[in-house]
């Protein structure tokens, strides 16, 4: 069965404001919005209608799955209906402050359009994106589209050339979305580069090579490249290749690489030997730009040759680790390692969650060896890390005002 994108919202029409007012009144919402004086009926609801006008061009919140957490205090640095990074925002949560859609209403979604992407090679790893009641995503193979968040109609296409070699990549054709920004889509390519699309039309503006499908054969791009402010980011896969491991940074208007960073410490107490040659360390998903700091956080992939460590017994830096680099000229700031010369394929690569704790502006980090870290966003030192699962074994514990590794069980 073909692979499609299904964006269900409630069935809500711009139509006659009886219509609107009879569906309030079935779902239970009130008239009035927070901060206004709901003596005044009619001025209340004719608040919630505007409002529902607004907000009814996007619903579709982009995603199937809808996700409701209470109490959640969120800074509203964008239009709430739009969804314009990969987490929606940079703190990492993936949080909505939506409220149409609820637990009195849920079960009134209705598939209200489908799209066909065409291409459905390993299906559909896209978080689309919603900004200004247009839905922008990409699907197998880089194809690229923005739809009318309303109807679901093509607005534009993009289907690159892309080298034939990369479909004898080691990775998938999957991609897992686009940015938007600064009148363009930004989008990482199967074969190694980075695509600048024009927002309105689709319109290739600039398209760079960045990484050497042939050298090496799965250094590609499967996120979507972040911003910024002027600066575009973007880290390959390979982690667990025989390669060097770098992060890029691209002039966001013009595709001019700025810088490359080196992702493999040039040390050699940290990579024995010719190790550092072929250890690895990819960067590939996406990093957070924190304006509080004005740094950009990345983790990276674990070393290689992955599970095997005989080649590689040092701390094998900066891989395993949490990044904080300047997007402005690629120098490291600071990092946190969490796993050092890693033989579990416990990396540090999933997103941080950007925290206010205390007055003291934190990142938290859940690593798949089972603990959880937090940082100070703007010098990296540890603030506490804590046991999330009780059934690790590769450690005894891990130190909790430095983070160290205490009792390692090697494999």
């Amino acid at each position: 069965m073909p692979v499609a994108t299904a964006v269900p919202r409630l069935l809500i029409r711009p139509t006659a404001e009886k219509q609107l007012r009879r569906r309030m009144d079935r779902f239970g919402w009130r008239a009035g919005n927070a901060g206004h004086d709901n003596s005044n009926h009619e001025a209340g609801w004719n608040m919630r209608i505007t409002e529902l006008k607004r907000r009814e061009r996007l619903v579709v919140a982009v995603t199937v799955g809808f996700v409701l957490i209470a109490g959640a205090a969120v800074a509203r640095a964008q239009d709430d209906a739009d969804w314009a990074e990969y987490h929606r925002d940079y703190r990492g949560w993936r949080y909505s402050p939506l409220d149409q859609i609820s637990t009195v209403n849920v079960n009134r979604l209705r598939v209200a359009w489908i799209h066909q992407a065409g291409e459905i090679a390993q299906g559909l790893q896209a978080t689309p994106l919603a900004v200004g009641g247009v839905v922008y995503y990409s699907a197998s193979n880089n194809r690229v589209f923005a739809l009318d968040a309303t109807t679901g109609q093509e607005i534009w296409k993009y289907i690159p050339e892309l080298d034939p070699i990369q479909e004898k990549s080691l990775f998938g054709f999957y991609n897992r979305g686009v940015s938007v920004g600064r009148g363009k889509v930004y989008v990482g390519s199967a074969d190694g580069r980075v695509i600048a699309l024009d927002q309105k039309t689709g319109k290739e503006l600039w398209a760079v090579q960045l990484t050497d499908p042939k050298a090496c054969n799965g250094c590609n791009f499967t996120s979507p490249p972040q911003l910024a402010n002027d600066v575009l980011i973007a880290g390959p896969t390979g982690g667990d290749l025989a390669q060097h491991g770098r992060i890029y940074g691209l002039d966001a208007d013009t595709g001019e690489k700025l810088w490359a960073f080196e992702v493999l410490r040039d040390s050699p107490e940290s990579w024995p030997g010719d190790s550092r040659e072929h250890g690895g360390g990819a960067a590939w998903l996406p990093g957070q730009f924190d304006p509080d700091s004005g740094l950009f956080i990345m983790g990276t992939s674990n070393p290689a040759p992955d599970l095997n460590a005989s080649e590689r017994k040092g701390d094998n830096l900066y891989t395993g680790s949490i990044l904080a680099l300047s997007p402005k000229t690629g120098k490291l700031v600071w990092h946190h390692q969490e796993v050092p010369m890693d033989t579990w394929d416990f990396d540090s690569q999933y997103e941080v969650l950007m925290l206010d704790k205390d007055g003291k502006k934190v990142l938290m980090h859940l690593n798949k060896g089972g603990f959880v870290t937090i940082l100070d966003r703007s010098s990296g030192k540890v603030v506490n890390v804590w046991r999330l699962a009780q059934n690790v074994n590769w450690v005894k514990d891990v130190d909790t005002k430095t983070g160290a590794l205490v009792g390692r069980h090697e494999p």
